[in-house]
């Protein structure tokens, strides 16, 4: 068995390092496409959405639903290489609320 390699490099958060690898089915990693859908939930937070969504989008990503006001955060959508699905965002008010 092979050890999955990342396919893009780790991306800094607040909390902690991540990374997104290649599908590596005999590891049991699976993409969300080969499963039909995805597993997990990301919210990406962050000071500057607009910025974030434009650098994910020159990434190669797509956009799901684009940046609106809704539900108390600027928020919007994109779908990665992968087919991850990011919600990217920040709140308009103080959180949590």
């Amino acid at each position: 068995m092979s050890e999955p390699k990342p396919s893009s490099p780790s991306s800094p958060s607040r909390t902690r390092p991540s990374s997104l690898h290649d599908e590596s089915p005999e590891n049991g990693i699976f993409s969300p496409e080969s499963l039909g859908g995805a597993t997990v939930r990301m919210l990406l937070v962050s000071d500057d959405v607009e910025a974030a969504f434009e650098r994910a989008l020159g990434a190669g990503a797509t956009v799901v639903r684009p940046l609106a006001d809704q539900h108390g955060w600027r928020l919007g959508c994109v779908r990665d290489p992968f087919g991850h699905h990011w919600e990217i965002g920040r709140p308009l008010g103080a959180w949590p609320p």
